[in-house]
């Protein structure tokens, strides 16, 4: 009934934590889809040699967009899952069977958020099947007909931003992301603990892709508007948020310059949402998890 789609990347002293705690997967109804981007320290032994774990190791690093859409194109079950390595259940055995009602009772659901807690932030409280402007991969749910009618996940974004991209064509295909109050997952991630060039990365690819997003989807009157509103946002979380001040502005004007690189590509790839559909999905805001 489930495929799930585990990207990794340089994580095998990780990993073992990650089958310890969703051990129950073992014999669920599911097949585990791992796939290794092409970690420089490869360490195969840690994948337990569970029936239903299907295991690829690609040849290059291609991003977490691109592992994603390998496991989904190779996988057939009628709803896909979305776990990062660092993320379990919390009750694997009631999460997937209230995932299924809640794709049955929701048919006008494409995407099911989980409800995530990290060693940062506690489970929120927001009532299932409130409806959400978007999602995080780190846990949530797709109908395999969605990902195959959106032509899956975005690898030109490569990392940081695939996230809003895939939201926004969730609802312009005229799907809902609606989220799951009972389905728990623990992400295990706290950006503190990671080393300052992962945030100079981070900083980077998520201003460089919020203006490529603009580009691609916003209505044609609203993207000039939105670009410097974005922009201007970045460049005031650089100066305010005093980590490394002077080097994250650096990674900040980096980013605009890699966007204005990338720009024609943007546009070419530019799908808008129509100004109703842009209006519904901007209102979805006041949901706050």
């Amino acid at each position: 009934m489930f495929d799930i789609v585990i990207p990794t990347y340089n994580r095998y002293a990780q990993l073992p934590e990650f089958f310890s705690k969703n051990a129950l997967l073992e014999h669920a109804p599911a097949i585990l889809w791992v796939i290794d981007d092409h970690s420089p320290h490869f360490m195969q032994a840690v994948i337990p040699s569970w029936i239903n774990i299907r295991f690829i190791r690609l040849e290059r690093n291609n991003g977490q967009a691109y592992a994603r859409n390998l496991a989904i194109a190779k996988g057939y079950n009628q709803y896909v899952i979305s776990l990062d390595d660092d993320a379990w259940f919390e009750d694997a055995e009631m999460s997937l069977n209230e995932l299924a009602s809640l794709f049955n009772t929701y048919p006008g659901a494409g995407c099911v958020m989980f409800n995530i807690a990290t060693p940062d932030s506690p489970y929120a409280t927001l009532q299932t099947g409130t409806i959400l402007p978007l999602h995080v991969t780190c846990g949530c749910a797709y109908r395999r007909e969605v990902l195959e009618q959106i032509k899956g996940f975005s690898d030109f974004l490569h990392s940081q931003a695939e996230e809003t991209d895939i939201s926004l064509r969730i609802y312009q295909a005229g799907w809902n992301i609606i989220f799951s109050n009972k389905i728990r997952v623990f992400h295990n991630f706290s950006p503190g603990l990671r080393t300052l060039q992962w945030y100079y990365n981070v900083r980077h690819n998520t201003t460089r892709n919020d203006l490529l997003v603009v580009v691609m989807y916003f209505p044609r009157l609203l993207v000039a508007p939105f670009l410097v509103g974005k922009y201007l946002s970045h460049l005031r979380y650089a100066i305010t948020s005093r980590k490394s001040v002077f080097k994250t502005l650096g990674y900040t004007v980096k980013a605009l310059l890699s966007f204005v690189k990338l720009l024609p590509k943007a546009v070419k790839n530019r799908k808008p949402l129509t100004l109703d559909q842009f209006n519904y999905w901007r209102a979805l805001f006041k949901s706050k998890i």
